[in-house]
């Protein structure tokens, strides 16, 4: 599946855009029908052992920014619901009735001990361990917006997909950039050992030195 038609731009370079486009491609088929959790760990996996041959240097930078805006804005062209929908699992997990029944049994016990209280819900949500209200509040949500249509299930599927391509996207990313960072810092470094050389380090009275010197 292309998660974004190729066009001709005066941007990245064809070839380095399509060989992007291939990398994620592999990644948003491994991950189709996967839990956000899982769909992380295969896709760290993909990363690992994928032919990024060519995704290097100034285009394939370019390419990624370009890519990087537009499944921004394929993102946030879907409605709230189906963005729910991929936070909540609510296709490709199953439903935890468990915590659920829990969570109402403990609000129907609390409503017994305090019911001529108006402090109920405050006790009840007060008691519950953080834990099981989030979960609890992920499982309602995963219920209340689990596809229900084809078409809800297609836009689910496609808005999931985007976000595994962001994910594989984020650590090439890192990775195209990480010989940039370091030269930074080489020449940081550089940098900090000629004005050390020159006097200005720690040991000739660091920044006070240097603001005595250029103020004679």
């Amino acid at each position: 599946m292309k998660i974004l038609a190729e066009k001709n731009s005066n941007g990245a370079n064809n070839d380095v855009r399509k060989l992007l486009s291939s990398y994620l491609d592999g990644a948003v088929a491994l991950t189709a029908g996967k839990t956000k959790a899982e769909a992380k760990r295969v896709i760290k996996d993909y990363f690992k052992k994928a032919d990024k041959e060519g995704l290097s240097g100034a285009d394939a930078a370019m390419a990624v920014s370009e890519k990087e805006k537009a499944l921004k804005e394929k993102a946030a062209a879907y409605d709230f619901k189906t963005k729910m929908n991929y936070f909540s699992d609510a296709d490709t997990a199953p439903l935890k009735e468990s915590k659920i029944t829990e969570a109402v049994a403990a609000a129907w016990t609390f409503s017994a001990l305090f019911a001529n209280s108006g402090t109920v819900a405050a006790t009840v949500f007060g008691t519950l361990s953080y834990y099981t209200v989030k979960g609890v509040a992920k499982e309602i949500a995963k219920d209340v917006t689990e596809s229900k249509t084809d078409a809800e299930k297609i836009s689910a599927q496609g808005y999931a997909d985007i976000k595994h391509a962001q994910l594989a996207l984020k650590l090439l990313k890192k990775e195209i950039e990480a010989p940039v960072k370091a030269a930074e810092r080489t020449k940081y470094k550089e940098e900090a050992k000629k004005l050390f050389a020159a006097g200005y380090g720690l040991h000739s009275g660091g920044l006070a030195a240097l603001t005595q010197n250029r103020s004679r």
